[in-house]
């Protein structure tokens, strides 16, 4: 037998005006957990961030570039107003940007329990190399 182990549609609280508020957060299948999940800003990674936090993760997730992290956190703080949310960037085309945010979460004394690894490059058909002489694969 196969158990599904997604969550729940999301639950909002609502004000007596009937408005969404704050998505109650609750002890679920995650809590006390700390994922690290690349990719987040669109697609499955962002649906995997919500789903996480909506089971009470703590989240560390990585973007592109510093714009898609620091719009990604305020889109996640704003919906889960009390979760515990980290963004670094990460450019999987570009090498130097590899290393940079494993040790910035090793520095900020961030204990990773689960890591999904969910980035990924789209090209339309063209042939790109990076700034290390590798060729993008799409």
């Amino acid at each position: 037998m196969i158990s599904s182990t997604l969550a729940p549609p999301r639950r909002t609280a609502r004000t007596p005006l009937g408005n969404p508020s704050e998505p109650l957060l609750r002890e679920g299948a995650l809590h006390d957990t700390t994922l690290l999940i690349t990719g987040c800003n669109t697609g499955i990674g962002r649906e995997l961030a919500r789903q996480s936090l909506a089971e009470g993760a703590r989240l560390v997730f990585t973007c592109r570039s510093r714009e898609k992290v620091a719009s990604t956190a305020s889109a996640q703080r704003s919906e889960f107003l009390r979760a515990e949310v980290s963004g670094y960037q990460l450019d999987l085309a570009d090498r130097a940007s590899v290393d940079t945010p494993g040790d910035r979460v090793e520095m900020d004394g961030i204990e990773v329990d689960a890591l999904i690894l969910n980035a990924g490059v789209h090209l339309p058909f063209a042939q790109r190399i990076t700034a290390d002489g590798h060729e993008v694969h799409h």
